[in-house]
């Protein structure tokens, strides 16, 4: 307590009453020091939450120097039908930014004015009572962390929408298919959140992580959607004071015609192409290779899962590997008189031959799983195969 100056941590040390406990703790805390990066310091099983939870930091901060250190420019952390849930916590001009959520009529179900929001008292209303609003739902998410330290606010804003309009155009998305929020919140930002907004997913969140050159190819994009003259990677100038406009360039800070859209109306005011860190870190990114997770093309088909005793299910085995499709779990799926032998716990996925009825559909939706349901012969099952492989983070 004494050494990390945190009266919370006091307590914690009320064993250390032996004799000259101070000097104890000060020749640690040197003798640590002095070899620092040479010491493993353990927060034991009997410590408190709160102890762990420095320790993790501690340790986090220190693996992320050491990752800068090692050349890493960013962090990304992929999720297959991940659950996203959205709160609307109140207007942005609220004055009481303490109390979350509206106001609602509970017997009418009509929205109901905010206490700082002007509305004649009527003494027969029934009492209005506050919600929070949320939606939830299962989407494809990309979660990317730059890893350089101290970045400012307008630099991850700058950052964040630059990668997403570089997405649309090398993809040739529409805009409002991909979707990013910041990370943890708006007001502190340590990275971004992509997610596949449309119905069953663009499927090119898993190919930034399974190609090596993707993500560095919607960088360059990104930098040539800001109006910097660059043909292509090998015209990349060594650091962001470097960059120049392209011909004819009017664009101060930003424009619709690169980086704000009607989705980032929140980001305008933060959003500067002249950032030189966003400069410096969109340049790392386009010479960066990502590693760490294989194509999945190259993944190696196998026929773990289910016994393929059942011919149609020997066949339906064969075409889905025949697709890259992952296999199925060992176990299948059983909820009281259902039961599923193809079935991904992982992604919350099951698949099923026929229509097994409502009743079965609202059990697993009630277990979170989403059904796809393979009917009529197999010259028809291309269009659930697509969809199954989106829920399954596949490209169709």
């Amino acid at each position: 307590a004494k050494v990390m100056n945190a009266e919370v941590l006091k307590p914690f040390a009320a064993g250390l009453d032996f004799k000259d406990k101070d000097k104890w703790i000060e020749a640690c805390a040197a003798d640590l020091l002095d070899h620092r990066g040479e010491c493993l310091v353990v927060a034991g099983a009997h410590q408190p939450a709160q102890v762990h939870a420095i320790a993790f930091l501690r340790a986090a901060e220190s693996e992320r120097r050491h990752a800068v250190e090692a050349g890493e420019v960013a962090r990304l952390i992929y999720g297959s039908g991940a659950t996203i849930t959205r709160l609307n916590k109140g207007l942005r001009r609220r004055a009481d930014r303490t109390r979350f959520g509206f106001k609602i009529d509970p017997v009418y179900g009509y929205w109901a004015r905010n206490d700082d929001e002007e509305e004649p008292e009527d003494p027969t209303a029934s009492p209005r009572q506050w919600i929070v609003p949320c939606v939830r739902d299962h989407k494809n998410a990309l979660l990317l962390q730059p890893l350089a330290p101290d970045l400012k606010q307008g630099t991850q804003a700058t950052v964040q929408h630059a990668l997403l309009r570089g997405i649309e155009v090398v993809f040739q998305l529409e805009a409002g298919e991909i979707l990013a929020e910041p990370m943890p919140t708006r007001d502190a930002r340590s990275g971004f959140l992509l997610y596949e907004a449309t119905e069953g997913g663009a499927g090119v969140l898993t190919r930034l992580v399974a190609e090596p050159a993707s993500l560095a190819s919607v960088a360059l994009k990104a930098l040539q959607i800001m109006h910097f003259d660059i043909k292509d990677r090998a015209g990349l100038p060594a650091d962001g004071q470097a960059l120049r406009d392209a011909p004819g360039t009017a664009c101060v800070a930003a424009c619709y015609k690169c980086l704000m859209s009607y989705y980032n109306q929140p980001d305008h005011e933060l959003i500067d192409r002249r950032d030189h860190n966003a400069r410096e870190l969109l340049i790392r990114l386009a010479r960066s290779t990502t590693t760490g997770l294989a194509s999945q093309a190259a993944v190696p088909v196998t026929t773990a899962g289910p016994a393929p005793s059942d011919p149609a299910l020997a066949r339906w085995l064969e075409l889905a590997f025949g697709r890259g499709l992952p296999p199925p779990d060992a176990e299948p799926l059983v909820a009281a008189d259902l039961r599923l032998p193809l079935v991904w716990r992982d992604h919350y996925v099951a698949a099923a031959f026929g229509d097994p009825g409502p009743a079965a559909a609202q059990k697993l939706e009630a277990l979170g799983f989403e059904l796809v349901s393979f009917d009529g012969p197999e010259t028809q099952w291309a269009e659930p195969f697509r969809r199954l492989a989106a829920a399954l983070g596949r490209q169709p």
